[in-house]
């Protein structure tokens, strides 16, 4: 028994303490390491393993799924951006720069054609003024431009390559092409309104392809309206004859070469129709035809002399009117007309209709100081016909 405090008390003398570093102690943490080690090479390898996240948006993601999530979001905003850029700003800039080339028509020329009412392929020689002031430097893709008369498409010519330099330019560009003719009743309507008429318009409408800045843009608008000079029929300046000379005249026929100054004013040149062949008028009254001399000058613009081998009936009915014509030229009075107003009067199926309404005047005042007479047609012949 041990006294404690004073009195007896008993004590259980079977509790042994031991210290930690004991070897009981160390012994039984050695049983388990062992057991750990035991579970981690059992371990189930199809058990779940839980890795760390991170938050993306409303979303908890590993941290590779979260790079590659951060990595993607940044492209398409990229990708996004860039297409806002295109739409905003690259295409509106491509489309005000071709708004601000302007083109003008200086002249076309059709300086070949087959001949044939079927044949819808004209070949021409045309002068386009450009003038522009860009910002940058660009180049279009050749193109078909398709041509419309009263909002009405005719035929298309095709449009070479260009490379519009940066700053003002002003220059004058020659294009040989085609011209398709698709619609041959809005061509005949078109060429009677040159013939006829002193001032029209005909419409050019395209889609360009631009590069420029290392980019790329197809389907740019580009319409322009073509102010054209017509024929206006001869009438300003007037036709001039320089000399009639007379072949042979007899009570049967009359054989007459003209030599006259024409002036096309137009914008259109007329080269490769061929000879054409006119009906001769004295004033209203029908005398006969008139053959174009020479078939490759056609009709071109500005001035130029024209040659005309005239054969007059003096037969019949045509009789006054050559004796009308034959007193006309005595009193310095004469008024010629050569029309297109027959079936022969050219070998192109797409200008039979549109020359109908030619109407060249010829006046001559000059009585006889420009008649050159042969041995086959005297003056005293010529007055014998009165």
């Amino acid at each position: 028994m041990t006294q404690v405090n004073g009195a007896n008390s008993p004590v259980n003398t079977d509790y042994v303490h031991h210290d930690a570093s004991t070897p009981q102690v160390e012994k039984a943490l050695a049983v388990t390491d062992a057991h750990d080690e035991t579970d981690k090479e059992f371990k189930d390898p199809l058990a779940p393993t839980y890795l760390k996240t991170k938050k993306f948006f409303c979303w908890r993601l590993t941290k590779r799924r979260w790079i590659a999530a951060v990595a993607g979001s940044v492209i398409v905003s990229l990708g996004v951006l860039l297409i806002i850029l295109w739409f905003a700003v690259a295409v509106p800039l491509f489309q005000h720069n071709a708004d601000k080339v302007h083109l003008s028509l200086n002249y076309m020329d059709i300086v070949h054609v087959e001949k044939g009412a079927d044949v819808r392929t004209l070949g021409t020689n045309m002068s386009v003024r450009f003038e522009h002031h860009l910002s940058i430097g660009a180049r279009s893709d050749p193109t078909t431009v398709t041509l419309l008369y009263e909002d009405k498409p005719f035929g298309t010519v095709e449009f070479p390559e260009l490379h519009l330099k940066t700053g003002k330019q002003e220059y004058d560009l020659v294009i040989t092409s085609d011209l398709i003719v698709s619609d041959a009743d809005v061509f005949a309507q078109l060429s009677e309104a040159i013939i006829t008429q002193k001032n029209l318009t005909i419409d050019a409408h395209t889609k360009l392809k631009a590069h420029a800045l290392g980019l790329s843009k197809g389907g740019l608008k580009f319409d322009r309206t073509l102010a054209l000079t017509g024929m206006n029929n001869y009438v300003d300046p007037p036709n001039v004859i320089e000399r009639m000379t007379m072949n042979s005249c007899s009570s049967s026929a009359l054989d007459i070469t003209i030599n006259a100054t024409v002036t096309n004013t137009a914008q259109l040149g007329l080269q490769g129709i061929g000879a054409l062949n006119l009906t001769l008028y004295f004033s209203e009254d029908y005398l006969g035809y008139g053959v174009a001399m020479v078939p490759e000058l056609g009709v071109p613009r500005g001035q130029s002399t024209q040659m005309f081998h005239i054969f007059i009936d003096a037969t019949g009915s045509h009789l006054a009117a050559v004796q009308k014509m034959v007193k006309g030229i005595a009193s310095g009075a004469v008024q010629f007309f050569m029309r297109g107003d027959n079936p022969y009067v050219t070998d192109v199926g797409l200008l039979q209709e549109p020359i109908k309404v030619l109407n060249m005047s010829f006046p001559y005042a000059d009585q006889l100081d420009r008649i050159t007479f042969t041995s086959e047609c005297s003056l005293s012949t010529l007055v014998g016909l009165l």
